[in-house]
C-alpha cells in the first residue's frame, strides 16, 4: 500500500514537471495587427501586405488583412479576426460598413485596444451618396483627436521635419532628424484635440503654414497613432517606412528597432507632380 501511494505520488509529480517544461517551452504569442484597407486612390492594398512582410514579418509580429476590393458590396472580409487581434491600423476612405461591421470596429476601438491610422483614416469612414448622415462621420474627431480639412493642392511637394521637442518619443527612436521631402500632397489637419502630442509637421513649397503630419492621441490610457502620409510613393522614403513601424510597435507595447533611419532621396519636381 505505502509502495503503491509512493509510485502514484512519483508519477503525479513526474506528470506535474512535464506539463510545466512543455509549458515552458511553448513560443511567446505573436503579436498580432490587423489591417483594414478599403481605399481605391494609393493602393495601400499593395503596399502595407509589402510593408508588413518586410518590415514586421522579421519581428515575428502576425499580420491579418481585410482588404475591400468588391464595390458591389460595403462588406469587409475576415472581420471576425478583428476582436483577438492586437492592433488595429486602418486605412480607409469614406467606407460605409453594414451596421454589424461597424459595430464590430466600434467595439474594438471601445475596449481601449489601440489604433494606428494612415492618410485616409482622418475620413475613414463615410456617408452614402444622397444620405444625411454617416456611419461614423466623426471618426477623425473622437478617436484619431483631429477634424480633417482637406488638402493642398497635388503636385506640391511636402517638407516634413520632427519637432525638436518629440525627438525623445519612442515612435521617433532612431528617426534622422533632418527635414525631409515626401512626393504625397500635404493634408489640412490644424484643429487637434486636447490630448494630442504632434511628433512631425511639414508644409509645402510656397506656404510657410505648418500643418501637423504625425501625431498620437492618448485616450484614457488607449494608444492611439496616426500620421496624414501613406501615398504609394510615400512607402519608397525611408523616414516614412521607420516612422510606420515605430508607431506600430509603440502602439503594441514593443520596444522600436534600434537602427537609424538613412537619409531619404529627394524627389524631383517633375516626378513629384505625379504623385498622387
Amino acid at each position: 500500500m505505502i509502495i503503491s501511494r509512493t509510485f502514484h505520488a512519483l508519477f503525479f509529480s513526474v506528470c506535474a514537471t512535464l506539463a510545466l517544461s512543455l509549458q515552458a517551452a511553448e513560443p511567446p504569442r505573436k503579436p498580432h495587427v490587423f489591417f483594414l484597407v478599403g481605399e481605391p486612390e494609393y493602393h495601400t492594398e499593395l503596399t502595407l501586405p509589402a510593408f508588413a512582410k518586410a518590415e514586421l514579418e522579421p519581428l515575428g509580429i502576425q499580420s491579418t488583412f481585410s482588404i475591400h476590393t468588391d464595390e458591389t458590396t460595403d462588406e469587409f472580409p475576415n472581420l471576425d479576426s478583428l476582436p483577438s487581434s492586437d492592433l488595429l491600423l486602418i486605412s480607409t476612405r469614406r467606407r460605409h460598413l453594414p451596421p454589424e461591421q461597424l459595430e464590430l470596429i466600434r467595439t474594438y476601438i471601445a475596449a481601449g485596444k489601440p489604433v494606428v491610422g494612415i492618410r485616409t483614416a482622418s475620413h475613414a469612414f463615410g456617408k452614402r451618396k444622397g444620405e444625411d448622415e454617416g456611419s461614423w462621420e466623426n471618426f477623425d474627431k473622437e478617436i484619431l483627436g483631429t477634424t480633417y480639412g482637406g488638402h493642398y493642392g497635388t503636385g506640391l511637394i511636402s517638407h516634413v521635419k520632427p519637432l525638436a521637442e518629440a525627438l525623445r518619443h519612442p515612435i521617433l527612436t532612431g528617426f534622422n532628424p533632418a527635414e525631409f521631402t515626401c512626393p504625397s500632397h500635404l493634408y489640412k489637419n490644424t484643429i487637434l484635440g486636447p490630448n494630442v502630442t504632434i511628433l512631425l509637421e511639414g508644409h509645402v513649397e510656397g506656404e510657410g503654414k505648418q500643418e501637423p503630419v504625425a501625431w498620437v492621441n492618448t485616450r484614457e490610457k488607449q494608444r492611439i497613432f496616426y500620421t496624414s502620409l501613406g501615398a504609394e510613393r510615400d512607402f519608397e522614403v525611408p523616414q516614412f517606412r521607420r516612422l510606420l513601424l515605430n508607431g506600430i510597435t509603440w502602439a503594441l507595447g514593443l520596444p522600436a528597432p534600434a537602427e537609424q533611419t538613412p537619409p531619404a532621396p529627394q524627389p524631383d519636381p517633375a516626378s513629384a507632380a505625379k504623385a498622387q
